[in-house]
């Protein structure tokens, strides 16, 4: 009898199980539902923002890309800004941010991603940001 065909059955047997257990173990994952929507920039006491928010629809949560850039004073640039920051629906629900997470801090610019939870899909946000003057940003995130 030749012993070739015992491992050959073998390896066939091995390889047909993993091909299984790998069609069927994976499961299909739903991509993220994201909207992008449009950057706004603002100028107010001496400081240029500008804020670029996406919406993780799926994940109900918003992230704002946000870049400050002081134009004649450094020291309005070390404000904590989940401290002095405010997310608000259409409904007048207020969210406070989870996390600010710095991307990148200069003498005369900061740059971070500003993250909020919300428990729902919401259709318009309105942030605010309240430093020597409040600076408010607003976008329709779902069309009517």
């Amino acid at each position: 009898m030749n012993k070739k065909y015992p491992i050959l059955y073998f390896l066939i047997f091995a390889l047909l199980t993993a091909g299984f257990y790998l069609i069927f173990s994976c499961q299909k994952q739903e991509a993220d539902k994201i909207i992008m929507l449009q950057p706004e920039i603002k100028i107010s006491n001496y400081q240029k923002i500008t804020v670029n928010p996406l919406y993780n629809l799926s994940k109900k949560q918003i992230i704002f890309d946000i870049n400050i850039e002081s134009f004649q004073n450094k020291y309005l640039l070390d404000t904590d800004i989940t401290q002095v920051s405010l997310l608000v629906d259409e409904e007048n629900t207020p969210y406070h941010p989870v996390a600010w997470e710095e991307v990148s801090k200069k003498t005369y610019s900061r740059q971070g991603n500003l993250i909020f939870n919300t428990q729902r899909v919401i259709k318009k946000i309105k942030l605010s940001l309240f430093d020597v003057k409040t600076v408010i940003f607003e976008w329709e995130t779902l069309k009517k």
